[in-house]
C-alpha cells in the first residue's frame, strides 16, 4: 500500500513538472520530475536550473535545485510519522526533568476510551 502512495505522488509530480523546459535538460526518454524520481541518468552538467519556478517546487515548498543531478528531495515522498511519536519528541525537547518526561509519556500512551453508541 505504501508503494502505491509513493507511486501516486510521483505521477502527480511528473504531471506538474517543467523539467523539459530547463537548460540542463537532455532529451533521452526520461519523464522529468527529478525532485521526486531521483537523479537523471542523462543530465550531468549544470547548464542552468529552473526548479525554483516549477509548480511542484512552490507547492511543496522545496529548497534547492538541480534535483536532476543531486537527486530527489526525500521529504517530498516521505510518509508522515504517527502523531504519538511526534508528540513524544516535542514533549522530550520541551521538558528537562526526567520525571516530567515520564509523566507526559504515560499520558500519551493511555488508551482512548471509545463512547458506546446507543
Amino acid at each position: 500500500m505504501m508503494v502505491d502512495v509513493v507511486e501516486a505522488k510521483k505521477e502527480k509530480v511528473i504531471g506538474m513538472c517543467i523539467c523539459s523546459e530547463c537548460p540542463s535538460w537532455i532529451i533521452c526518454g526520461e519523464t522529468g520530475g527529478f525532485c521526486a524520481v531521483g537523479k537523471s541518468v542523462c543530465v550531468s552538467v549544470e547548464k542552468g536550473c529552473i526548479c525554483d519556478s516549477c509548480p511542484v517546487h512552490k507547492k511543496m515548498v522545496l529548497k534547492g535545485g538541480y534535483f536532476c543531478i543531486k537527486g530527489a528531495n526525500k521529504s517530498l515522498l516521505s510518509v508522515k510519522k504517527p502523531v504519538k511519536k511526534v508528540v513524544v519528541k516535542r514533549v522530550v525537547k520541551a521538558v528537562k526533568s526526567k520525571k516530567a518526561i515520564k509523566k507526559a509519556v504515560k499520558k500519551i500512551k493511555k488508551p482512548v476510551k471509545k463512547k458506546s453508541r446507543r
